[in-house]
């Protein structure tokens, strides 16, 4: 019985094997259809390649941006209004209203008062696919939150900004003819208070200065309570609710006057870079 056994495990494992061979080789290729993209680097000796890409598409990307624009974009939180809505719960469907207005008037009020770097513009996320269409006006919001049709964007170059994570990223630099088709994917390493991307939503990358990371709160004794929300121009309706001190002009503005600051100094430093690699045209944009 114990040759029977071991040749039938034998058999067993050998099955298995090629199985798993089959399924790996599947996923690779897969995994080969997906990456439409030019890997950074594998070998510590193909970094210094990369870093150099890395520091002229940079440089690129900081010189366009002085004369270009920065769009940032907004969560309108529809989605959850709509969803209390049809289950009647009128309390929280004012509290993610008040919640999403204060926070949007107030990195509006930040931007104005603490970024001077390039021109600023304000949209909603749903915009963003007409935006990358060549949409130019008609999805911009001004101070009372509502798409103003006369601002428009005359810039060429730009990049968006907005509230999110910094992830590990799973690209590397993408060319422009595939850009659209790559997402970005990958554990979230920092929670920052705003990210720069490349119109496509991808994260930059070092060395320029696409982030800014949040404040480490400690306790409940670093929130808010705010008694009101404007339900239109001039017109309040009382309702209490509690946001993060995190979330305040004072903070905000902390934090993008530290942007601010970081891009000028990297543009400083980027003047009269000059493209060496020709190889990386594709990847500006």
């Amino acid at each position: 019985m114990a040759p029977l056994l071991n040749k039938f495990s034998f058999l067993l494992i050998l099955l298995t094997s090629i199985i798993n061979g089959y399924s790996q080789g599947e996923e690779s290729n897969t995994l080969k259809e997906n990456q439409n993209f030019e890997k950074d680097y594998q070998e510590k000796t193909d970094f210094k390649k990369y870093r150099k890409r890395a520091e002229e598409i940079s440089a690129w990307q900081i010189q366009n941006l002085k004369f270009g624009a920065i769009v940032v974009r907004f969560q309108n939180n529809n989605l959850k209004i709509e969803a209390c809505k049809r289950i009647g719960d009128i309390k929280r469907e004012k509290e993610i209203r008040a919640e999403t207005q204060f926070y949007i008037k107030t990195m509006m009020k930040a931007f104005a008062l603490n970024f001077n770097f390039c021109k600023v513009y304000f949209m909603y996320a749903q915009s963003s696919d007409s935006l990358l269409k060549g949409v130019r006006k008609g999805i911009f919001i001004d101070s009372s939150l509502k798409v103003n049709n006369e601002i428009v964007m005359t810039e060429k170059f730009y990049l968006l900004a907005e509230k999110d994570y910094v992830y590990n990223s799973s690209i590397g630099f993408v060319k422009e003819d595939t850009a659209k088709f790559v997402r970005e994917n990958g554990p979230k390493t920092i929670d920052v208070a705003v990210v720069l991307k490349n119109k496509y939503g991808h994260q930059l990358k070092t060395p320029f200065p696409f982030f800014v990371k949040r404040a480490f709160l400690k306790s409940s004794s670093q929130y808010l309570n705010v008694t009101s929300i404007e339900t239109s121009p001039g017109k309040f309706e009382n309702i209490s609710y509690w946001i993060s001190k995190d979330i305040t002009l004072e903070k905000q503005g902390e934090y993008l006057e530290e942007l601010n600051l970081r891009l000028i100094h990297f543009h400083d430093v980027s003047k009269g870079a000059f493209l060496t690699d020709k190889s990386i045209q594709p990847f500006l944009y």
